[in-house]
């Protein structure tokens, strides 16, 4: 049995394999879905009757990004905030990785 991403095509894994931009259909041509790590607990909450907080977070994060994207704000998400150097850039893209949260 082969790595996930071998068995999917079009995956990209950001921003190591995107790249570390405010993504667009430009950038995403031949990309079905971008894999990106993301950290529930950045957002406050409020669980639903019944809900654990795990299925909490998780409903409330992406009903986040929903939000986003739909405003056309989730693109420049995947962009490094200004305060990065260029080499702080480089090193997350080469080996560290980013977490995707507004």
């Amino acid at each position: 049995m082969g790595h996930l991403k071998e068995q999917l095509s079009g995956v990209e894994i950001w921003p190591f394999e995107t790249g570390f931009q405010s993504l667009s259909p430009e950038t995403l041509e031949h990309t079905n879905c971008v894999i990106a790590e993301v950290y529930p607990s950045t957002l406050n909450v409020t669980q639903k009757p019944g809900e654990i907080l795990d299925e909490t977070q998780v409903r409330s994060l992406c009903e986040h990004f929903e939000s986003l994207d739909s405003k056309g704000e989730l693109a420049n998400l995947f962009a490094p905030p200004d305060t990065l150097s260029e080499r702080e850039i480089h090193k997350i893209t080469a080996e560290e990785g980013w977490i995707l949260a507004k």
